[in-house]
């Protein structure tokens, strides 16, 4: 709990961390990386939080992409093989819950008096006792667009018979510091590849000959 504070380490350089990760305020209970995008870690702590990184930022600290309040410890934490925008929390009051990295509103209970019931159904209520009751946070949408929701590859036609064909970017090399060498951060655009389209053979002939 004094030192909350997620550590990732490059095992060929390991004489200092490659990156800290400090978000939570105690002390952390379970990491999962994302199984469909290698830029997300999900991390749960006792402060009820659960909190979505991504480790390969370019900056020295990790960025939070998205940050989910609970309402007990979560131990377990586990990505949806099914639908990636889905994450459960097994926490220790017995329950397991579902979660949404889409945005929306999370309802978290709060136990709150009951003497409204008793005074509106008689006795039969016990006015000491809490019953359990939700108040709902609205929770910031995710700052970071995930893999699976990027276009893979574009096409779109041009004048002139030509093709133009956006590919995806591929991830730059990285330094022994694990940062992106500044060579190459310019040239992470992605690949545009355009293609001449032959339609009319017989006009080409014509035109060659």
């Amino acid at each position: 709990d004094q030192s909350a504070a997620i550590q990732l380490w490059d095992l060929r350089y390991g004489a200092s961390p490659m990156k800290l990760l400090s978000g939570h305020t105690r002390g952390i209970l379970d990491l999962q990386w994302s199984p469909n995008d290698s830029n997300l870690l999900m991390s749960s702590g006792k402060d009820n939080k659960i909190i979505c990184w991504n480790p390969n930022d370019l900056s020295v600290m990790a960025e939070i992409v998205y940050e989910i309040p609970c309402n007990h410890w979560c131990f377990d934490i586990k990505w949806c093989l099914v639908d990636p925008n889905l994450i459960s929390a097994s926490s220790f009051d017995g329950t397991l819950s579902i979660y949404t990295l889409m945005g929306g509103s999370c309802q978290v209970s709060r136990p709150v008096n009951n003497q409204l019931f008793t005074q509106a159904f008689g006795d039969g209520l016990n006015a000491t006792e809490a019953l359990p009751s939700t108040i709902t946070h609205d929770v910031v949408p995710i700052k970071y667009a995930p893999k699976w929701m990027r276009r893979q590859t574009r096409v779109s036609f041009g004048f002139g018979g030509k093709l133009v064909i956006v590919q995806p970017p591929t991830s730059p090399p990285t330094t022994e510091s694990g940062s992106s060498s500044p060579n190459t951060i310019n040239n992470r655009r992605p690949p545009v590849v355009i293609q001449q389209i032959v339609v009319d053979h017989a006009f080409v002939q014509v035109v060659q000959t």
